[in-house]
């Protein structure tokens, strides 16, 4: 089976729109900091999450917290290289699966087959990340009448990461 993207957007699309319309529903008072959308390309499933200032901030601080201890404790063992590793500082929380509404949707994709990224071992990437782009940009739009912090970033996965692509607020909002 061949990766059908008009089938992808058919089905992104809506999806994207319910899980907007869902969070205005049941969570009406949550100001969208952060979104994460995902496809996983071997399990044929996207999810939509969904993350406030709060919960990025404590996140981000937790890890700070970690990796200063760990830049301490590596120092004073003699270990620069170690201590380098652990120097970057968290100013955004940029993984889903530690988002405040992680998962808030989820779709099967019918545009691909299962373990699409096995069998095509990995080549599947150069047809998706494109796709996730365009979608990536459909959601960034489809959010303009959403309850959305003044710091807004969306972003899509990739080949190298779950949280790849970025779009940032203000971008043509």
């Amino acid at each position: 089976m061949k990766f059908k993207s008009a089938v992808y957007f058919a089905e992104m699309k809506p999806f994207i729109n319910d899980a907007i319309e869902k969070l205005a529903n049941n969570n009406p008072e949550f100001e969208i900091y952060t979104v994460a959308l995902w496809t996983d390309a071997n399990a044929a499933v996207s999810a939509i999450s969904f993350d406030s200032k709060l919960n990025s901030d404590e996140h981000c601080r937790k890890s700070n917290e970690f990796n200063e201890k760990q830049k301490e404790y590596w120092t004073s063992r003699g270990d620069i290289k170690m201590a380098e590793l652990f120097t970057a500082h968290s100013v955004r929380n940029c993984n889903p699966a530690d988002f405040e509404l992680r998962n808030y949707l989820k779709i099967e994709n019918r545009s691909f087959p299962r373990n699409w990224e096995e069998k095509t071992g990995g080549n599947c990437w150069e047809v998706l990340e494109p796709v996730l782009k365009e979608i990536g940009e459909y959601l960034f739009q489809a959010l303009i009448n959403s309850r959305m912090h003044s710091d807004l970033e969306v972003g899509v996965n990739g080949s190298l990461d779950w949280y790849q692509f970025t779009w940032t607020k203000p971008y043509s909002l």
